[in-house]
């Protein structure tokens, strides 16, 4: 379960990837990603080169614990005429995969949304899963389950650091705007995602899940 954290990481920034097309509200002020601590050693410029192969990707896979410590929850979105899949099992090469029925519904033009509950996790144990024939990843379940560790965090408004305003939908088509939100995303992640890496650190890296407040 340790491993989920860095799932939810991932999934806190690639589930705020529409907002690169959406309105937000002028910024009371920004920190520049770039001028961060976090950004030396060149970890600003690989943020940067991975952002452009993933901002319009909408089909990346999103993480969150089931109902109980013996579910895990998957979400994502598949593009219209192609087939959801979802594999899973206890092999690093899923020898012994099984798959996992996904439930669809319409989303935005072009996309479905697919969803999947794999049950009956065993506590301390590694499992790896592929969604749609891409890359195997993997996450490992609590070994004692009679308690756990969370962050708590507030609306992270990621995006609200672009300095246009967006005061009618045609302000939302223009390309500056999108441009701008577009890099807003980009820094605003960027900073979610140190500020989300130092909370696990404060935990002793033993936080199961982040709690994210807001609308």
């Amino acid at each position: 379960m340790k491993k989920r954290v860095i799932a939810v990481l991932i999934s806190a920034i690639l589930l705020y990837q529409p907002l690169s097309v959406s309105a937000a509200a002028a910024p009371d002020g920004m920190t520049d990603a770039s001028k961060t601590p976090a950004a030396q050693n060149g970890a600003w410029d690989a943020w940067c080169e991975e952002w452009e192969t993933i901002k319009t990707d909408w089909t990346q896979v999103a993480m969150s614990p089931g109902s109980d410590e013996t579910e895990m929850n998957f979400a994502w979105y598949t593009k219209e005429g192609e087939e959801a899949s979802f594999v899973y099992g206890q092999t690093p090469d899923l020898s012994d995969g099984q798959s996992a029925a996904v439930s669809e519904s319409p989303a935005q033009t072009g996309y479905k949304s697919s969803k999947v509950v794999i049950k009956d996790l065993k506590p301390g144990t590694t499992y790896y899963y592929q969604v749609g024939g891409k890359e195997i990843c993997s996450f490992t379940t609590d070994a004692d389950t009679s308690s756990f560790s969370f962050i708590f965090v507030g609306d992270p408004q990621i995006g609200s650091s672009n300095p246009e305003k967006a005061k009618t939908p045609e302000d939302i088509l223009k390309p500056s705007f999108a441009a701008a939100q577009s890099e807003a995303v980009r820094n605003d992640t960027f900073n979610w995602n140190d500020t989300l890496t130092k909370a696990y650190e404060k935990t002793n890296r033993l936080a199961s899940f982040v709690l994210s407040s807001g609308d």
